[in-house]
Order: structure tokens, then sequence, then C-alpha cells
């Protein structure tokens, strides 16, 4: 077969399996369970002053929060936008376009690569990570193992080319945002151009992810999460959060 037809082989066949949700470790620290139990939460971190981040833990019923680990990666988190969560291992790309790695259940942390495509960010997608490439309006690339990024290859070529630098995805769709917006642009995961989804909110994105519920989720510029029914736009909740946030990944009820 052409490299060609092996990757609409791959793309054929992204999953649409519900993703594991993380357990163990720094995810049981105290007070998270009253988050993680919630019928969606997402994860985030908080900048903190100097290099390293603290994970954060917010719940998508009432907006509670919890601080389960320190992560003591070798660059700031100022600029992520978009987090990639596979069972315990959160990854995201730093300023330099550097894969950052964390295992929330051991509190490890490594940078892995810069990938050879630039990374301007990271979410999980069909079972794989997809990444976002640095420089506008370039196809996105699905690796299969976060090793791959290391790997100095290329990915799988998805048929979607962002003009964006905000990525988020679930279970059927792709999303992706400006900065500062007021639109969510969306695909199928083979590529398909949806309708765009314009939300009743206008401002900064400092993170994007969707939930289960119909939920699409955003951090603003206050840092605050505001919660919008991916269906029609309309913002349904708002949660007042403390700290400099940045990022989300989030994930559906735990049952």
């Amino acid at each position: 077969t052409t490299p060609d037809a092996d990757d609409r082989a791959v793309r054929d066949g992204l999953s649409e399996e519900v993703p594991t949700l993380p357990t163990g470790g720094g995810l049981d620290a105290p007070g998270c369970e009253a988050v993680t139990t919630q019928s969606a939460w997402c994860v985030s971190l908080r900048d903190d002053v100097g290099p390293g981040a603290t994970v954060v833990f917010l719940g998508l019923d009432d907006g509670a929060s919890c601080e389960p680990l320190a992560a003591p990666v070798g660059s700031t988190p100022t600029g992520v936008t978009s987090l990639a969560l596979h069972d315990s291992q959160l990854f995201w790309c730093d300023a330099a376009g550097v894969v950052q790695h964390v295992d929330m259940s051991t509190g490890n942390t490594n940078a892995i690569a810069a990938p050879a495509l630039g990374c301007a960010g990271l979410t999980s997608l069909g079972g794989g990570l997809a990444l976002l490439p640095q420089g506008l309006g370039r196809e996105l690339s699905w690796f299969a193992r976060a090793e791959e990024l290391s790997a100095g290859g290329r990915g799988v070529a998805l048929p979607i080319r962002p003009w964006a630098s905000r990525l988020a995805a679930d279970l059927t769709t792709v999303y992706a945002s400006w900065h500062e917006t007021e639109v969510i642009a969306r695909w199928k995961h083979d590529g398909t151009p949806l309708e765009s989804l314009p939300l009743d909110w206008f401002g900064w994105v400092h993170g994007l992810d969707a939930a289960n519920g119909d939920r699409l989720v955003v951090l603003d510029e206050q840092r605050d999460l505001r919660v919008f029914d991916s269906v029609t736009g309309a913002q349904v909740q708002l949660f007042p959060q403390s700290g400099q946030l940045t990022g989300l990944a989030c994930f559906p009820d735990p049952s």
C-alpha cells in the first residue's frame, strides 16, 4: 500500500471509544473525589512563579477544584491552552514547542521532544494524540503513542487545517479556535467540515475542550470556567476560579 492509503486506513479506524479515566496515585489526593465523581470534570494547569506548574481538577457540576499534585517541569505553562490526557498521562506543548509530560499517578515529569512539525497544541483524539503544528492553516497530525513524537516522525496527516491556536476533540468532533473569538470551528474526525458554532460570548480563550452532556468548556480571560451548550452555543454555566489557570482536558462521568 502507499503511504497515503496507510494514512487513510488509520484515519478511518480512529477510535470512538470513551477514553479511560485516570485513577490512582496523586489522583486520589484528599478532596479530589468530590471533583472526579461529578458528571464531568476537567484538568488544567496553574501557572506558578518560575518553571513548573500545579495540576488542578475542576468540576463541571459546581466548579469545585482540587490540586492533586505539582508538575515540576523545566518550563512555565504560560500560553498553554490545549492539554491531552490519556489514562494518568498528561501532555502539553510549552512556549518553545517542546512536549511536556507528567504522570499524574506518580508525579514524574519529562520533556519528550520538540516534534518535527513544531507543536502549538495537543489534544486526545481517537485513542492517540492530535498535534496542532506551529504555523496557521497546516494539517493536524495524529500519533498513536506519545513516544512517536520523539522519534522524529510526522504522524498521520489528518485533512483538517485549522486557522487556529487552540485545539480540542471529543468522540466524534474536532474543535479549534483563535485566541480571542466568539466562534468555534468544527470538523468530523475524518476531516469533513461542520458548521461553525457561534458562542453567546466573546473573549480570550485560555483553554478549550468538550465534555459529555453537550458541553463545550472555555477557560476565559479571567481564568473562570464557562460552560456552553455545544449544540446552540448558549452559555449555561459560569464558575469563577482563582489563580492563573491555563489549558483544559475534560472527562465525562467516571461511572
